[in-house]
């Protein structure tokens, strides 16, 4: 929902809506790309009203039938779908991972993500691994050119309550012959670098380039970078729903059918590991 409210946000989707006797009330209503059951097509919109202290609080789910009836708004003053606009369809384009990002990648300060796991948990988990960085290097290229093991979208915050489209790619760990275990890093492009050439762009552009060659230019300038190692599957399935996909071929038992997913494991220039 945080994820939904941010894009209507960004979209300017999220607009007070004056109603009741002489438009004396106000309210906002969020397009969260929710949908009834029985019929796919029929939007469910948050309904957000202001309470007894003026803060905005999400009041119902309705359908557009409902909302117009109940408020008597013009369906044309409904937000649209975030997730269905092209500036967002265009961000779905699949990158192109590299053996020079994954060789080039400092493993050793490389941000983790626990997902929902909680410090209690972390400490719990006794099984804490080694692993030389040059072996975990071997095992992520080996792991994108396995096909079986699953790659997928994610929504992230990209700063400013802006959201983009990155990667994730679970990775195989064969920490000796007969064991090995599961992660998974994320990667997308570099946002700073990215945010640079946009402002430049913007800045010397005397009008606004098409889409397609924006998109070209952020494919050929602006490098890939692996951002994050993730640790619970659960987790990184939640980040690939609010992508909003309809049909996607992954789902959380796939994940956490590959196993074991350690919380965590310390990676170095280890001579033996």
């Amino acid at each position: 929902i945080d994820i939904s409210t941010s894009l209507q946000r960004q979209d300017d989707q999220m607009k007070q809506i004056s109603y009741g006797h002489q438009q004396q009330k106000v309210m906002s209503l969020i397009n969260y790309d929710l949908h009834l059951k029985e019929e796919e097509n029929e939007y469910l919109y948050g309904v957000i009203v202001r309470d007894t202290n003026y803060n905005w609080t999400l009041d119902a789910f309705m359908t557009e039938d409902q909302i117009v009836e109940t408020y008597g708004i013009n369906p044309q003053e409904l937000p649209k779908s975030s997730r269905q606009s092209s500036a967002f369809k265009r961000k779905m384009i699949k990158l192109l991972m590299t053996d020079n990002v994954i060789q080039d990648t400092n493993w050793c300060n490389i941000k983790r993500n626990n997902g929902f796991h909680t410090a209690t948990d972390i400490q719990l988990n006794t099984n804490t691994f080694k692993i030389c960085s040059q072996r975990l290097i071997e095992h992520c290229k080996k792991s994108f050119e396995d096909q079986d093991l699953p790659q997928f979208r994610i929504v992230v915050e990209s700063g400013d309550n802006n959201h983009c489209i990155e990667w994730i790619k679970v990775i195989r760990v064969e920490y000796t012959p007969s064991y090995s275990f599961y992660t998974a890093i994320q990667y997308g492009y570099d946002q700073t670098q990215k945010s640079t050439i946009l402002a430049w762009l913007k800045k010397e552009s005397p009008e606004e380039l098409p889409n397609a060659l924006q998109l070209m230019l952020i494919q050929f300038c602006i490098p890939i970078k692996i951002k994050t190692i993730h640790s619970d599957p659960n987790y990184i399935f939640s980040l690939h729903k609010a992508v909003g996909l309809k049909k996607t071929s992954l789902s959380v038992d796939q994940l956490s059918y590959l196993s074991p997913w350690p919380s965590q494991f310390k990676i170095g220039d280890f001579n033996s590991e």
